[in-house]
């Protein structure tokens, strides 16, 4: 979802400074990688950049960082990570229930279609670095759930893996999501998913089992 960067503004010059953030997780897994192997990190940056500088952004992040920035509308972002991620997918894995008018806010599903559509941003970001013949595409995390529908659209012998960083609920808990088959077929286009636990594992089988 976000690059493993800092980001921010010189006041006096308006220039833009950029350096890697050490303590991201992200950054740190390339340790697990060969040192033949070239990582290009996708995602988003933690502040906003003006439209007239976004070009120029992403050709220097690409060039010293070997990052390809996302750049949402602010008002999808919000709704996006804010609405969707936060309201109903954090809170839904983490057991922090009901989502029901009569308690807290309805499904809202605008922020559905808001999820869908920054998914296919970041979709669309990938699909224009990526070699599919050679290049492993590794998504994570709850963010970017139905990503791999779009990858897997565009190219159907693409590699590719998903990592989910949060707990995975039992089915009793997932099925109370109103897109839970949704998600679930999006996540199965991946060659690869993986747990913390095991049983985050069995809980998403048992999700495949008895909602699919």
């Amino acid at each position: 979802n976000f690059l493993p960067l800092h980001a921010q503004k010189d006041p006096e010059s308006g220039r833009w400074c950029f350096s890697f953030d050490e303590d991201a997780l992200y950054l740190q897994l390339k340790d697990g990688f060969s040192s033949n192997s070239d990582v290009v990190y996708v995602g988003s940056l933690k502040v906003d950049v003006d439209a007239s500088e976004q070009e120029e952004v992403s050709q220097k992040l690409l060039e010293d960082f070997n990052c390809v920035p996302t750049f949402l509308p602010p008002d999808l972002q919000k709704k996006f990570y804010h609405g969707f991620c936060k309201q109903y997918l954090w809170t839904l894995f983490h057991y922090m229930l009901p989502i029901c008018p009569d308690h807290g806010n309805g499904f809202d599903r605008m922020l559905w279609q808001a999820y869908v559509s920054a998914n296919k941003i970041f979709a669309d970001k990938v699909l224009e670095v990526i070699n599919p013949e050679y290049d492993f595409v590794w998504v994570h995390d709850y963010h970017l759930m139905v990503l791999p529908t779009f990858l897997r659209k565009a190219f159907n012998r693409v590699k590719l893996g998903f990592f989910l960083h949060s707990p995975f609920p039992s089915s009793e808990i997932y099925r109370t999501l109103p897109v839970r088959e949704e998600i679930m077929k999006a996540l199965l286009n991946a060659d690869l998913i993986g747990f913390h636990t095991y049983d985050y594992a069995r809980h998403f089988l048992s999700c495949c089992s008895r909602l699919m």
